[in-house]
């Protein structure tokens, strides 16, 4: 017996996970619900837009962190490296 869901619920169950989505792993499970949402509602409806922009946005955001884990760790690798100096 399955949870019937309406479109709208749906929508918003699928945005909720892309917004948890953080390895490609992940991503690529949302994009398979987007594929399952469009062979159940269509393509052209307001859900399949916004799942596909949010789809792209966590995306964008997810190469952004990653980029920032980069810098971050420079730094802190560099702040230590400037504190031995310091300290001798």
């Amino acid at each position: 017996m399955g949870i019937n869901l309406n479109p709208r619920e749906e929508m918003l169950m699928i945005m909720k996970t892309i917004w948890s989505s953080r390895t490609l792993e992940q991503i690529k499970g949302c994009e398979n619900m987007l594929q399952t949402y469009i062979k159940k509602h269509g393509e052209n409806n307001f859900g399949t837009t916004f799942i596909e922009i949010e789809l792209a946005r966590q995306k964008r955001l997810n190469g952004l962190f990653a980029k920032m884990g980069k810098v971050q760790n420079a730094l802190a690798k560099e702040n230590a490296e400037k504190k031995k100096t310091l300290e001798n």
